[in-house]
């Protein structure tokens, strides 16, 4: 009941990544870019909502550090974008 997850799911996962948080009635921290013509935003946005709690949006180049795949955008110095930290608590009766 205390314990919070940190989901920071390929993009192409975070519809099911929020799919199975709301299944399993949980805390999460979901880190995502903020990208609003994301595929995965009207989902947060309309379907979700009711579980959003608190959002941090932050400078991409301040908090991402590029891993072993050196083709990704994230963490290398071309991404100049933000990344949003939503907290979203799926124990909630509003749905």
């Amino acid at each position: 009941e205390n314990e919070v997850c940190l989901m920071v799911p390929p993009i192409s996962l975070v519809p099911q990544a929020l799919y199975h948080a709301r299944i399993c009635i949980c805390k999460v921290i979901l880190v995502v870019p903020m990208w609003s013509s994301s595929p995965f935003w009207p989902i947060i946005k309309n379907e979700y909502a009711y579980a959003v709690k608190d959002l941090m949006v932050v400078k991409g180049e301040k908090v991402l550090e590029q891993g072993m795949n050196k083709n990704s955008i994230f963490g290398s110095n071309s991404f100049k974008g933000n990344v949003l930290a939503l907290k979203l608590d799926f124990n909630t009766l509003s749905r």
